[in-house]
């Protein structure tokens, strides 16, 4: 399972994607999959030349 999950996070290594659209990606996947209430995915970026990006992404349910 570990290594699945690595592995998922490792498939967007090489993509041309934003920091947000990859945790937006992952937020949505996520949600798919567990269909959780609430959920908030944080995106810790450390990209040459050492600049640090923080992306957090929410999602919460409705209720009906």
């Amino acid at each position: 399972e570990l290594k699945s999950l690595k592995l998922y996070l490792w498939s967007f290594r090489n993509d041309g994607h934003f920091h947000e659209a990859v945790t937006n990606m992952i937020l949505d996947d996520l949600v798919t999959l567990l269909e959780p209430r609430q959920m908030t995915v944080e995106g810790d970026f450390y990209v040459r030349g050492g600049i640090r990006t923080v992306v957090r992404a929410s999602h919460s349910k409705v209720r009906s």
